[in-house]
């Protein structure tokens, strides 16, 4: 799998991430949960379309993907956690031994999501000719672009909404 491959998987991934991005706050977690399912159904319905998938190509690469970002979201959060440790580590003087036992761990969840994204593509390549391969490529990148700016700007209006609904802010006079 190539860098370029690599990076628009991982794009993908940060969609868990956004579906579950604290700026989200006035969302209830089954409000997140449902966003995060209309747009996991609106990526396979789309991808399912625009890569014109046989229901036999379908059967294992929709499972596929899903797989894989399941995984990764998974993941992510042991990764977030360790990233953590090391923060508040170098932070509290944090022995060299404990610091690069918590490097080490990080190294070896890098090498398994490279490795599941390796595995993941060569199943998911195999199903597919040349130019679903290059379809999906771009696809991913262009739905995710959209996703994150949809969320984006779902976010400012929230924002705006909540700004206007507290009213202007006067100085406080004494």
């Amino acid at each position: 799998m190539t860098h370029w491959t690599s990076r628009f998987l991982s794009r993908l991934a940060l969609l868990g991430f956004l579906v579950a991005t604290p700026g989200l706050a006035q969302d209830t977690p089954d409000r997140r949960t449902e966003l995060g399912n209309r747009i996991g159904e609106r990526f396979t319905s789309m991808l399912h379309s625009e890569l014109a998938l046989s229901d036999s190509q379908a059967k294992i690469v929709l499972p596929a993907m899903a797989d894989l970002e399941q995984y990764k979201r998974e993941i992510g959060r042991e990764r977030r956690d360790t990233v953590r440790r090391l923060q508040s580590g170098m932070r509290a003087g944090a022995s060299d031994e404990n610091l690069q036992e918590l490097l080490d761990r990080l190294d070896r969840i890098e090498d398994e999501q490279r490795a599941a994204e390796r595995d993941a593509m060569a199943q998911i390549d195999a199903e597919l000719n040349t130019r679903q391969r290059v379809k999906l490529r771009f696809f991913v990148q262009h739905f995710r672009q959209q996703i994150e700016s949809r969320l984006s700007n779902r976010t400012d209006r929230l924002d705006r909404r909540r700004l206007r609904q507290e009213g202007p802010r006067r100085p406080e006079r004494r």
